[in-house]
């Protein structure tokens, strides 16, 4: 779990560092390990850290490229980086770091906005590319990462956390649509939030923001139509096989792995092949 903050401002206005570094130091529990501030002209971006791959400095963010034309703040990990990281290398980029961030770095560089299909794990990325004056956003497939932001004409703010992206608002009317759910809901659905304008990044989406437009742009959904004509026993080998392969994926990491049990046969059957 890490913080990702940030303000783009797409006109002359200056922004305020000290806002983000506020934004940021608000969300600290969410990245005890390192901090960092990146300041660039349109655009200003702050990461809170909790290190699980590459513990050195070398994996710290706010991450740039070497030319300085993309930079990156992201929370989550990307099980399936060191099959991207090869891919990219033989493209001809050069690593510094053994990190997951790196590598959404660079396949941004390659495939633009293809990248989130790339990917497999649990993401909320922002990338500021200097160069077209665009700001990129993903989040996973199901949400596992939060992600909110607010929008006024040539300003985008963003945050992992509602308590990081307050610290940015000009005023902080609440939703009556989004009290009216929580009381009918027991919780605040879709991409409403508790405070007017805040939205919620919806999963499995990408947002493109630049001078042109705000797009939210969805890359993946469950295909339900889809059957499969399998029998029991063959269903039963799959499954198995894709949940040893997705374990798998999940326990590379540079510090210790433990596991929260339920007490049901699932989490018990996943700690049991984990082990």
């Amino acid at each position: 779990m890490c913080g990702i903050a940030g303000i783009i401002d797409l006109s002359d206005n200056p922004i305020d560092s000290s806002i983000v570094k506020s934004m940021s130091n608000a969300m600290t529990r969410r990245g005890p390990d390192a901090d960092g501030l990146l300041s660039m002209p349109n655009a200003v971006l702050g990461h809170r850290r909790l290190s699980i791959l590459d513990l050195t400095n070398n994996a710290n963010q706010p991450m740039t490229d070497k030319n300085k034309d993309v930079s990156i703040v992201f929370n989550g990990e990307i099980y399936n980086h060191k099959e991207l990281r090869k891919t990219l290398q033989n493209k001809g980029f050069e690593y510094f770091s053994d990190s997951d961030t790196e590598t959404i770095l660079y396949g941004y560089q390659a495939w633009g906005r293809e990248i989130s299909s790339y990917l497999r794990g649990m993401w909320a990325f922002a990338v500021w590319d200097k160069k077209k004056s665009t700001l990129f956003l993903s989040r996973d497939r199901f949400g596992e990462k939060p992600f909110y932001y607010y929008q006024h004409g040539s300003r985008f703010i963003f945050a992992s956390s509602l308590n990081g992206l307050v610290p940015a608002l000009e005023t902080k009317k609440i939703s009556s649509k989004a009290v009216l759910s929580l009381f009918s809901y027991e919780y605040i659905p879709n991409d409403q939030c508790i405070y007017q304008n805040v939205k919620k990044m919806p999963p499995a989406s990408n947002i493109i923001f630049n001078q042109n437009s705000l797009i939210v742009d969805k890359y993946w959904d469950i295909n339900y139509k889809s059957k499969i004509n399998i029998k029991s026993k063959e269903a039963i080998d799959h499954l198995d096989k894709l949940l040893g392969e997705i374990i798998n994926e999940q326990l590379v990491s540079d510090v210790p792995t433990g596991v929260f049990l339920s007490g049901g046969v699932d989490s018990g059957y996943i700690s049991a092949m984990a082990s």
